[in-house]
């Protein structure tokens, strides 16, 4: 009779050769880097190029809406890294940086450890949420992290500072290594470890703008309107990617001691739910579910042989998991590859030709989404909104609500326009377009569901 032991062992399909494992993950990051483009990527690569010709600016300088705003650029150094090296190998050269950071972080989480199928279905979860990003570095610093507090000779903890001071000014999310180490902190009793902490969080401060960071990271974290107005930020909207990869991580609980309460208390469980109410966090949340699910399968995998009643309540156990498997693989299936996510291609080039060989007469007016892309590609002109704005709020005005009320109130359109003296837009939006139209605005040109609508002289 073959033993539940056997019957739980994964095949040896699952088990790849790891410098595979290694070539396979990089190729998948570096495809996503090369081929999806952020609609962040402008303004970032914009914002390296000026900091290393005039220095970090006080204020915006890339929008006419805002240019007393005191602009908190807590990813200063990551931008200034990106423009290096763009100038040194282009956007090719990025790409393939990029692609090592989040390698690297996979490898930091993981060890590399089999069997690699799991690694690879992580992989496949993070890659929506991946490509050239700032929370890449984010990514890394996490994995670097977690080696400090869980393998790595514990006389390094006292890299935790020199480790932050970097962090604080390469990514805003450097607060979450700080919410980590405390939640490490009090599960494992590890008090040691407080005092490094305390000097690490003192360290954060030493950035551009001092304590004043946090003051970006909570207006951001605390803006409860930002979770319907932009995709990442939705709440339990999971890309289908991470939909076979949390199948099998929640089939971990279900077969190793579900019944612990104590097992729950786990960073990766918080992360999840913070994935449910910002899907911008999945990622994160899959670094940190890879270490733990690849325990999960070791433990099922030399788990000892029970007695005939357990064997069958085990074995039951595994049949509802597998269900659960199909399950996710048919909504992976029907649903993962019908929808797109966060997708942006530069088709609106041939709007940005337009412009360049007939000027507008004024200001452009233009959609959220490409105000990155006009930063770099249309430098002369400056945008009235970009990704950077969306919990934005100075001397009384909120900048993302008045780029939505552009669209939605026509008196209100009126006034902003005749006040920043507006002669293009720039949009998507059939149904402002047709509001346009009908106030005597004409389409210029279109690109793959672009518009660029002009007057013929901008209102005074």
């Amino acid at each position: 009779m073959i033993s539940l032991k056997k019957r739980l062992r994964p095949a040896s399909l699952l088990n790849w050769n790891m410098r595979f494992t290694k070539v396979l993950v990089f190729l998948i990051f570096l495809a996503v880097c090369l081929l999806k483009l952020d609609p962040d990527f402008g303004w970032h690569l914009a914002s390296g190029q000026y900091i290393l010709q005039n220095g970090i600016p006080k204020l915006d300088i890339y929008t006419y809406t805002a240019t007393d705003f005191p602009w908190i650029h807590h990813e200063w150094l990551a931008d200034t890294i990106q423009a290096i090296l763009y100038i040194i190998g282009g956007y090719n050269l990025i790409a393939v940086f990029y692609a090592c950071l989040w390698t690297a972080a996979v490898g930091l989480f993981t060890q590399w450890r089999q069997p690699s199928l799991v690694i690879f279905l992580g992989v496949l979860a993070i890659v929506p949420l991946s490509g050239v990003r700032a929370i890449a570095w984010t990514a890394l610093c996490l994995g670097l992290l977690y080696a400090l507090l869980n393998y790595v000779p514990r006389k390094f903890i006292w890299l935790l500072p020199l480790l932050f001071l970097f962090w604080a000014n390469l990514h805003g999310s450097f607060i979450l290594g700080i919410g980590y180490v405390l939640f490490f902190v009090i599960v494992k009793r590890s008090w040691q470890i407080v005092p490094p902490l305390i000097i690490a969080t003192a360290a954060t401060f030493i950035n551009p703008y001092g304590i004043n960071i946090y003051d970006e990271i909570f207006r951001t974290a605390t803006d409860t309107a930002i979770h319907s107005r932009i995709a990442e930020w939705r709440s339990f909207v999971l890309p289908p990617s991470l939909l076979l990869f949390t199948g099998i991580w929640a089939a971990g609980f279900y077969l190793n001691n579900w019944q612990k309460i104590q097992t729950y208390i786990r960073f990766d469980v918080l992360l999840f739910i913070m994935s449910l109410g910002a899907m911008r966090h999945t990622a994160l949340f899959v670094l940190f579910a890879l270490p733990e699910t690849l325990r999960s399968i070791a433990a099922i995998r030399f788990k000892k042989p029970a007695a005939n009643t357990k064997d069958t309540h085990a074995i039951h156990r595994l049949l509802i998991v597998a269900c659960l498997a199909c399950i996710m693989i048919i909504g992976y299936v029907f649903y993962g590859y019908t929808k797109s996510f966060n997708r942006f291609e530069p088709s609106i080039d041939p709007l940005l030709s337009s412009i360049k060989q007939s000027p507008c007469d004024g200001q452009i007016f233009n959609d959220y989404n490409v105000g990155g892309y006009l930063i770099w590609k249309l430098p002369e002109y400056k945008v009235y909104i970009d990704g950077r704005m969306p919990s934005w709020e100075h001397g009384g005005k909120n900048y993302m609500n008045d780029w939505l009320r552009v669209s939605d109130d026509k008196n209100f359109r009126i006034t902003e326009f005749k006040k920043y003296a507006i002669g293009c837009v720039i949009t998507a939006d059939s149904s402002f377009v047709n509001d346009l139209l009908s106030e005597g605005w004409s389409i210029s040109d279109k690109a793959a569901g672009y518009a660029l609508l002009r007057q013929k002289e901008a209102p005074k």
